[in-house]
């Protein structure tokens, strides 16, 4: 089964990583510990537009406060899996298991930021976008994949380039500061500039702290997409090191390498000591493909869609490796970010204690055995599972926004509104009507959600019902 495992990795070719050799095959290391249950990953079942969403866990009783730092197509680290993490991210705000307090942009390619937007406003929120002001990482060739231009040319979006947006450590330092202590999730899914520059920052209008005790105060968790379990291969043949702790492949320079690679290095080893830092490696990723479902499952008017079908066309070689889709890295680390690893087919490895390191010139990491701290990296225990509750929340339709009228609901009007359905677990609906306002002919849009029988609040999430 190890064997398998390893064969599944050496299928993987993309923007991110070099071919595994086949040396890699019975090279259990590189596995982390996966169990073998993770094995073989099983093909995604189509979910209708109209159909129930299967996987509703329970909602926290409070939202995860979540920021995500995302690279987006761009930079020395391209994929389009980061378009299905923001998605997911926006799909767990819709059930009210989170609450999307920014979106950082890690990289330089101008566009990245205009992609984030396009999916905030796809989903009705104007979250606040940051975007890296350093220097170092652009020189990769080409800048970004062709869905980035693709997705800004068909959907409108507030933003278009990063010019527009904040700068990311002023937009972490404020959002931050008026954060409650402990209460912030970030997941980083692509290289970790931004964490540098916030960690090294000092105390401005928004904070008196410095960066480093900012983070200690109100961060609650640091889940990473970095690295490989519990080393990275060092011979190249075997595929080097993971490229968002290196930054170093599709043609980046030298020193566009060093400013990631120097970036990981130093938000390992200054990252607070009293906040979780927990890594998925690029052995767990790998093994779960997602977001081919979005082709039957989503409207044509889905930008998360639209740019899996455009990478699916530009990089065939790549999607049909194996069924699902593309692997997974960043849907996953978002996805236990918000949910935790408990029953989305993951795990906590239980006997590492210790502390990563990576190599400030290289990227290479590797875990260095010791008192238990707090870092530790992640297991994959069942693909299917975590396949099955990525492709749910891709593939689930927007609360109050993917309207299709079929019925009148007069058990609950009399008739006097025309309702929806959207959505159905078997506890929860979520349902949209036009409202009639009073001593006028005019008609409002109205979004509301039906939980347990009780109305709810218009505009609430899933579960997020006000009283």
């Amino acid at each position: 089964m190890i064997a398998l495992l390893a064969q599944g990795l050496a299928l993987h070719l993309s923007e991110r990583e070099l071919t595994f050799a086949s040396a890699h095959q019975h090279d259990s290391s590189l596995l982390g510990g996966a169990s073998d249950n993770a094995a073989p990953v099983a093909a995604p079942v189509a979910v209708p537009i109209a159909a129930p969403v299967a996987g509703i866990s329970k909602p926290p009783a409070t939202p995860v406060k979540l920021i995500v730092d995302t690279d987006m197509g761009g930079g020395a680290c391209q994929d389009v899996d980061d378009v299905g993490a923001l998605c997911l991210a926006h799909a767990l705000a819709d059930r009210g298991e989170a609450e999307l307090l920014a979106v950082m942009q890690n990289t330089a390619p101008p566009a990245v930021a205009g992609v984030i937007s396009v999916i905030n406003n796809y989903y009705g929120r104007n979250v606040p976008i940051g975007a890296y002001r350093g220097s170092g990482v652009l020189d990769s060739s080409p800048a970004t994949l062709d869905y980035v231009e693709s997705v800004l040319v068909a959907f409108p979006s507030p933003i278009r380039n990063n010019g527009q947006a904040t700068d990311a450590v002023v937009l972490y330092r404020q959002v931050l500061a008026a954060a409650e202590p402990r209460s912030v999730t970030i997941s980083s899914i692509g290289l970790l500039t931004n964490l540098e520059g916030l960690l090294k920052s000092e105390p401005d209008q928004h904070s008196p702290l410095s960066g480093i005790d900012l983070v200690a105060e109100k961060v609650a968790l640091l889940a990473v997409m970095a690295g490989k379990y519990p080393h990275s291969p060092q011979p190249a043949k075997w595929g080097g090191a993971e490229c968002n702790a290196c930054g170093c492949y599709n043609y980046a320079s030298d020193a566009a390498a060093g400013t990631a690679a120097g970036a990981s290095s130093y938000v390992v080893e200054h990252w607070p000591h009293t906040v979780r830092m927990v890594f998925l490696g690029f052995e767990v990723g790998a093994l779960v493909r997602t977001g081919a479902v979005l082709e039957t499952c989503a409207k044509v008017e889905n930008p998360c869609r639209h740019a899996y079908m455009n990478y699916k066309e530009e990089n065939s070689n790549q999607w049909y490796q194996a069924e699902g889709g593309r692997p997974s890295w960043d849907p996953l680390t978002t996805l236990f970010a918000v949910r935790g690893a408990s029953g989305e087919g993951l795990s906590d490895c239980t006997d590492c204690n210790g502390v990563n390191r990576i190599d400030a010139k290289g990227g290479n990491n590797a875990w260095a055995p010791g008192r238990a701290s707090n870092q530790s990296y992640l297991l994959l225990e069942s693909g299917k599972v975590a396949q099955q509750a990525v492709d749910s929340l891709l593939c689930q339709p927007r609360c109050g926004l993917d309207q299709a009228f079929t019925r009148t609901r007069t058990e609950l009007d009399g008739g006097k509104n025309e309702w929806c359905f959207l959505y159905n677990d078997d506890s929860a609906k979520c349902e949209a009507h036009y409202v009639r306002q009073p001593s006028t002919t005019s008609q409002e849009w109205v979004a509301e959600c039906i939980y347990q029988g009780s109305r709810c609040k218009a505009g609430a999430s899933i579960y997020a019902c006000a009283q």
